[in-house]
């Protein structure tokens, strides 16, 4: 029971975990996916602000310094490109630097002394990210700046003249507002996807639930399965030994002369006997049983003429099948059939023809069992024939299961545990072998074993 429990509580831990893996699994891969997204879009504007600024570099280095013609270019560049949100351009004045041309007409003429322009002056090329606002001539953080949802790429680069020297410097900034929307808009999907396979994922669980049902349901009695073999195993085990004792002593009173002479105690003996026979049988196929699923039978093969082992048995069945006035017999066997050899284990195949034999008197109730041996292909078959009840197509297909009887008002009154045949097919393939039935109801069976040949 504890170990249900913990079926229990894995399987519900494990529900868990699925619904908790799988979306983490989706979430870093998305969060991943779109970290590499935006910051591959960053650097293609980071490139296009410095192409950007290179373009405008050029057009300004050939009007310089016409600075009325500079900021007409600035007015038509922020018309074809409507992403640059601030140009401005600026000279050196005394230690700090002055706009002579922008996109903000109010900001000509300002100074600024921003320790920005003077690093940009001596590095020539700088740029980076920021939450300035959109006017480049401020270049510094304000109050609002640190919570705005707004980015925007600051460049700022040296303008040279055709002999090298620096003239000024392009100031600009390029809205980031593009790669923040896709990026906003890859991170809403994600999470709506996320959404959805949680859902699926909750869905699956809860329709599947009974299947974890099922599981522990399973586990359970396969657990009931193994504690029921391993009682049939000690109880027949330790109904063995009383057994023997009762059947000694009832073979004992048999031969006593005393019993012979009394009739009234006689009559008693002999369903003792039988009765003992019956619960006799009925142990070793319950300890047949237990050994063939617990993986304990030994098979012990050799190579064997199994025509001296047939006509043993056929020896043994001689006076119960005459007692019921039935014919048995073992079929003349071929020269063929004399010099094949097969691969088994004597006192198996003993017990497998044993027990079809037995069958084949006890639901023959006239007519004749008989015994056939042939080569069949590569296989040695050994066929026991009965003119017994037969049976339908139905009970054909259950014959081979375990505690399966055919039921019908012949066969009501026939003793028997409804294993012997179930052992008896578990026996042959432990060697190899196979079996099968051919029957026809009221005709009688035929029992087929086959074993390979040994070349």
């Amino acid at each position: 029971m504890k170990k249900v429990a913990f079926l229990k509580n894995y399987q519900l831990i494990f529900a868990l975990l699925l619904i908790l893996f799988i979306p983490a699994v989706l979430l870093l891969h998305n969060y991943y996916f779109v970290k590499t997204v935006k910051s591959n879009m960053d650097t293609e504007f980071i490139n296009k602000g410095a192409l950007a600024v290179n373009i405008v570099k050029n057009n300004f280095v050939h009007q310089w310094p016409n600075y009325s013609s500079i900021q007409s270019r600035i007015d038509e560049i922020v018309k074809e490109t409507p992403e640059i949100k601030s140009l401005d351009v600026l000279v050196p004045e005394k230690e700090n630097f002055k706009i002579v041309a922008s996109i903000n007409k109010k900001n000509v003429g300002k100074i600024l002394d921003q320790t920005l322009n003077t690093i940009a002056w001596k590095e020539e090329f700088i740029t980076f990210t920021t939450n300035s606002s959109s006017d480049s001539s401020d270049q510094s953080l304000q109050a609002g700046d640190y919570q705005s949802d707004y980015r925007y790429q600051m460049v700022v680069k040296v303008l040279k003249d055709t002999n090298g020297r620096k003239l000024g410097l392009i100031s600009m900034k390029i809205s980031l507002a593009e790669v923040d929307n896709l990026t906003q808009s890859l991170i809403n999907r994600s999470f709506w996807t996320l959404i959805g396979i949680i859902v699926i994922v909750l869905l699956m669980i809860a329709s599947n639930f009974r299947l974890f049902h099922y599981v522990m349901l399973f586990q359970k009695l396969k657990e009931v399965d193994q504690m029921k073999d391993e009682f049939i195993s000690i109880a027949s085990h330790e109904l063995r030994a009383p057994l023997t004792a009762i059947r000694g002593y009832v073979s004992m009173l048999e031969e006593d002369e005393t019993l012979q002479s009394n009739e009234r105690l006689l009559k008693y003996v002999v369903p003792i006997k039988l009765s003992a026979d019956r619960l006799h049988d009925l142990v070793e196929d319950m300890l047949d049983t237990s050994r063939i699923e617990q993986g304990r039978i030994k098979i012990d093969s050799k190579e064997t003429d199994v025509i001296p082992v047939i006509n043993e048995i056929i020896s043994q069945f001689t006076i119960p099948a005459k007692e019921k006035g039935l014919e048995i017999s073992l079929e003349e066997p071929s020269e063929e059939v004399k010099s094949a050899r097969v691969m088994v284990d004597v006192d198996k195949v003993k017990q497998i023809v044993i027990n079809l034999i037995s069958n084949g008197i006890k639901y023959t109730p006239q007519g004749y069992v008989k015994v056939v041996i042939e080569i069949k292909e590569k296989n040695l078959a050994i066929k026991v024939k009965d003119s017994g009840m037969g049976m339908n197509a139905k009970a054909r297909e259950g014959l081979f299961q375990k505690f399966y009887r055919v039921q019908n008002d012949e066969t009501k009154k026939i003793v028997g545990t409804g294993l012997g045949l179930w052992i008896t097919k578990q026996l042959i393939k432990a060697m190899k072998g196979d079996i099968y039935v051919d029957s026809i109801e009221g005709e009688g069976s035929v029992f087929t074993i086959t074993f390979p040949l040994i070349k």
